[in-house]
């Protein structure tokens, strides 16, 4: 029964041990959509400002990068968002912010996608740990 109780203690203890430099299985061809860096910054303790790098292999209106988003990894709640307007075609990778992002203080970690009008979300996600400074892929300016 303890051994029972120890296995069950431990598997429940599993999300805890995501790293933030961890990055979701994705395609790395330059025909989907890669986050490439998440900055964030605060302007307040609880709204940041988050600028995110994309590239893609953008081919005018009819493939191209067409928005990011935040959310939360383990329940894909969504955190905030930008729409991108237009094909950046010369002009990768690209860099475009949004402000106002609530993120409640009991949020650990949060994780920034891209999407392409073509092959949806699966290029290069980033997951931010948001306890660090920095990582890899990430930078945090409190």
């Amino acid at each position: 029964m303890k051994k029972l109780i120890k296995i069950i203690l431990i598997i429940s203890l599993f999300p805890v041990f995501i790293t933030a430099e961890e990055i979701p299985p994705f395609n790395s061809d330059p025909d989907f959509a890669q986050v490439e860096f998440v900055k964030l910054e605060a302007e307040t303790p609880a709204y940041w400002k988050i600028t995110v790098t994309v590239s893609h292999n953008d081919q005018g209106w009819e493939h191209y990068a067409d928005y990011w988003k935040v959310t939360v990894p383990d329940t894909g709640k969504l955190l905030g968002e930008r729409v991108l307007h237009h094909p950046h075609d010369n002009e990768q990778p690209f860099s475009r912010s949004a402000s106002g992002i609530f993120i409640d203080k009991s949020i650990r970690y949060i994780k920034v996608s891209a999407r392409c009008s073509k092959h949806g979300f699966e290029g290069r996600s980033i997951i931010v740990d948001l306890e660090k400074e920095n990582g890899d892929f990430y930078s945090i300016k409190r």
